[in-house]
């Protein structure tokens, strides 16, 4: 996020930090928790984020597969809950 870099630098800096500590292997493999930022992502409807922790869940050993599937529930699962709600 280099306009955050630019803008506002202790900021950019404070989220990598938050960032890193998160994203680290501890009780959920960091493959696992890369797929639920995916998720997230669909959710927020951040196509970039998508892109990124998608990118990062490769690395970290996802499969396409396991991308498509988790992207897919998250939509079928928003589909569900939207229908729910008047």
């Amino acid at each position: 996020m280099s306009f955050l870099n630019e803008m506002l630098p202790e900021t950019a800096e404070a989220y990598g930090q938050m960032r890193n500590s998160i994203f680290k292997d501890s009780f959920l493999d960091i493959k696992t928790k890369e797929l639920i930022a995916i998720a997230s992502s669909v959710l927020m409807r951040c196509q970039f984020c998508v892109d990124a922790h998608a990118q990062r869940a490769i690395a970290a050993g996802a499969t396409k597969e396991e991308i498509a599937g988790n992207h897919f529930s998250c939509n079928v699962c928003c589909c569900w809950v939207a229908d729910r709600v008047d």
